[in-house]
């Protein structure tokens, strides 16, 4: 009986054993399997991420070549063109791909204020002249934000080479240095508009406003009114600003600034003489040098976003002048995807597409 019990317990003891050490193997095989599926999701991502930054970097080429000489024509550049259509969705293996090209010469260039003297920020500031100086403060207008001569001499004052207030509404660096500011003035241009939440009178909150009208390009530029949105043609139109964002967006494109010329003064009832004073060369323009590519590519969990800026320079094909490569989180792009059980454009991504 005894002997009986006895066995009983070595089975029990031997059957528990057992099903523990099956247990660490199941545990074990887990592990190994959670593993190597993490491995592969690992190098599945990155493949993903690989791929996607070729095919941006190939669209991107592609962009150049129809920036390039052979395809577009120099000498007037306009939403009527080919580079001006959006890239529709184009499907990839295991993805899609979408982006655009936008005139960065139909925002002011903020940089195009290191033209500017006393003698000229006065003039406009007294109604003598049209120019970009009125044209930022109509900006400011319209997004409701603070306008006045500081808003505008605080920006020639950082893009200028020198170190004297262009009015007594500047700020030099003894103008930070006072405030106890721990900002270093410039002096020279802009290489990105962001940079203009960094000066006196601005802000975060402000660039975020004004960033879809403005650009930071590497030299002065016109503004090319084949292209400018209705916002930047209102902030143009001086004392007419409805009457000159209406005939320029019913009349464009011009294929010279004498045709434009001509029709707007006809269109505003005004002599020739006094629309060319209005609307000078080196303020209006009809050509461009410097546009924007908007990329973005998705595969599988990845996405990845490319801004590059691309100039002519007079060569036959565009360089790159900037690239700022975005690769977004996953969760972004399945929050975004279940919006419309599609891959929507993210808020900033061709923002002119979404206006139009």
């Amino acid at each position: 009986m005894v002997k009986g019990c006895h066995q009983k317990k070595q089975v029990g003891v031997a059957l528990l054993a057992a099903l523990i050490f099956m247990l660490a193997i199941v545990l074990t095989l887990g592990n190994i399997f959670y593993a190597h599926q993490l491995d592969v999701a690992r190098l599945t991502k990155n493949l993903h991420g690989d791929q996607a930054l070729l095919l941006a970097l190939s669209a991107e080429s592609w962009a150049r070549q129809l920036l390039s000489s052979d395809q577009d024509d120099r000498e007037v550049d306009s939403l009527q063109e080919n580079w001006a259509i959006a890239v529709p969705v184009l499907p990839v293996e295991g993805g899609f791909l979408r982006g655009c090209i936008q005139d960065l010469q139909g925002r002011v260039n903020v940089n195009s204020f290191s033209t500017y003297d006393g003698e000229k920020l006065n003039a406009e500031m007294a109604n003598e002249a049209n120019g970009l100086v009125r044209v930022w403060l109509a900006l400011l207008r319209a997004s409701d934000l603070p306008f006045n001569e500081a808003s505008v001499a605080t920006i020639i004052d950082w893009v200028d080479s020198d170190d004297d207030a262009v009015s007594e509404w500047g700020a030099e660096q003894q103008n930070y240095e006072s405030n106890r500011e721990l900002v270093m003035v410039a002096n020279s241009a802009l290489t990105d508009v962001e940079e203009l939440a960094i000066m006196r009178g601005y802000g975060a909150s402000t660039v975020r406003l004004l960033k879809p009208w403005i650009s930071a390009l590497p030299k002065a530029t016109s503004i090319n009114i084949n292209t400018a949105p209705e916002q930047i043609l209102l902030a143009m139109g001086g004392e007419f600003p409805q009457a000159f964002a209406d005939f320029v967006l019913r009349q464009r494109p011009f294929y010279s600034l004498s045709d434009f010329r001509e029709g707007l003064s006809g269109a505003l009832n005004m002599d020739q003489q006094k629309v060319s004073a209005l609307w000078p060369n080196g303020f209006v323009g009809i050509t461009t040098d410097y546009f924007q590519l908007q990329l973005e590519v998705t595969l599988g969990e990845s996405q990845l976003r490319i801004d590059s800026v691309l100039g002519r320079y007079d060569r036959s094909e565009p360089v790159i002048i900037s690239r700022t490569i975005t690769m977004v989180p996953a969760i972004v792009g399945r929050l975004g995807n279940d919006q419309e059980n599609a891959a929507t454009i993210p808020t900033g991504f061709c923002e002119h597409l979404e206006s139009s």
